[in-house]
This record gives structure tokens, sequence and C-alpha cells, in this order.
């Protein structure tokens, strides 16, 4: 089953998921987003871009943001335990922006046709989730200095 490759689509299949939504607007740039609750802090940035435009393949970027902030002493060890993360992973897509300490997970997906199957877009989420789930509070210990890269590294290799 296909859905439409715009926000009224996405924003229609993650509510008849239970989920709530909300479109934001931005005047300014012209940019339009939808706001997903996961819960738990977790608050997935869901854009379409040139929506407007009649495109053969619109890109379609799903952004979550970890709830904390990174310290700036960590960067370097952050910054290589993302590497290794992303390395390790099928769908890499782990950033972190030193400049104002925010980790994330980002992916971008081309849509053809102006539609997106419905189990395509479970797997982009669905691996989107296992991602965070797996490697969020350990990416948190180390960008909060909680941990240090060799301790998370040796924790993740015991287990």
């Amino acid at each position: 089953m296909s859905l439409p490759a715009n926000l009224e689509g996405f924003k229609a299949f993650m509510e008849a998921e239970n989920f709530q939504t909300e479109i934001q607007k931005f005047e300014e740039e012209g940019v339009r987003q939808l706001l997903v609750n996961f819960g738990e802090e977790r608050i997935l940035q869901v854009r379409f871009f040139n929506e407007e435009a009649d495109e053969k393949y619109p890109p379609l970027q799903l952004v979550l943001a970890l709830p904390f902030v990174a310290k700036a002493e960590v960067a370097g060890d952050l910054s290589r335990l993302i590497l290794l993360i992303n390395e390790a992973i099928d769908y890499p897509g782990f950033s972190y922006h030193e400049s104002n300490g925010v980790v994330f997970y980002r992916n971008v997906h081309l849509c053809q046709g102006n539609k997106i199957e419905k189990t395509l877009l479970e797997t982009l989420l669905g691996a989107l989730i296992s991602c965070i789930d797996t490697f969020g509070e350990m990416i948190e210990e180390v960008g909060t200095g909680k941990k240090s890269l060799e301790e998370a590294l040796k924790e993740a290799a015991n287990l």
C-alpha cells in the first residue's frame, strides 16, 4: 500500500498508529515539518523537501534528537563513538553538532513518484527506533561524561 509523500499523508499514517502529531510551519523559510511524539522525550521531526513542487523523487527526512546536550570536553570521544556505531549498523545516521551539543539520528529517503510504500515507511521508522533504543543510552553516557569511550566500549563488548 502506498501513501502520499507529503506531511498530511505521513500525519494520517502516524495518527492511525495512535501517535500524537503536530504540523509546524516556519513562515520565514517557507518550510513545514511534522512532529511525532514517540514518548520518553522522543520527538520525531519529519520533513518532505520541495513539498509544493511536482518532484519525481521528493526527499523525506526523519530526524530524532537525543534528549541531552553533550559536554564540549567529551567531543572527541563522542565523535569517535558515533563513528564506530555508524560503521556497525545497517542504517547509519547518528550525527553530532559540536556547536550546540545536539546528537541526533537522521535518515533521508527519496520517495519515488510522490509516494512511499507503507512497509518501507514502517521499516525506516523501525530501524530508527531500534538504533535509538540500542545505542541511545551509551551515546548519552559518553556525551554527558558519565562514562569514557573506553568504558562504554568495554561494557558493550561484554554484552
